[in-house]
C-alpha cells in the first residue's frame, strides 16, 4: 500500500469520524437538557396595606360638591387671549405707526443723504 492509497482511506475515516461527533453533541444538547436545574417559580404574595393611606391623599370636603366641567367647546368659546399676545388690530396699528415713523426719519435726511 503506497501513501496515496493510505490517504484515500483516511478521507472516509475522518469524514466518519467528524459526523459521529456531531451526532454526540447533538444528542448531549438535546438528552442534557433534562439534568438542569428546574425553573424558579414565583409565587405571589399579598401585602399588607398601608396603615397611613388615608392620610396620605387627603380628601377635602368640598371635593364632592364642585362644580362639573363645561363641554370643551364651550370652554374653548369662554377661552380669552393670554395677555401678552397681542390682537391683529394692535399689530396692524403698531405697522402702521412704524411705516410712519420710517417715512417722517426718510423724508426729515432729505434725498440725497445716506441712511
Amino acid at each position: 500500500m503506497n501513501s496515496r492509497e493510505r490517504q484515500h482511506l483516511r478521507v472516509p475515516h475522518l469524514a466518519l469520524a467528524t459526523l459521529a461527533l456531531g451526532v454526540a453533541v447533538v444528542l448531549a444538547v438535546i438528552l442534557g437538557g433534562a439534568t438542569h436545574a428546574r425553573a424558579h417559580t414565583t409565587t405571589l404574595v399579598a401585602e399588607a396595606p398601608d396603615p397611613l393611606a388615608a392620610q396620605s391623599y387627603p380628601n377635602p370636603a368640598g371635593a364632592s360638591t364642585h362644580a362639573s366641567a363645561a363641554a370643551p367647546a364651550l370652554a374653548a368659546a369662554r377661552a380669552v387671549l393670554s395677555p401678552g399676545a397681542p390682537s391683529l388690530a394692535q399689530v396692524k396699528r403698531e405697522l402702521a405707526h412704524e411705516r410712519q415713523l420710517q417715512h417722517a426719519l426718510a423724508g426729515a435726511r432729505g434725498p440725497g443723504s445716506p441712511r
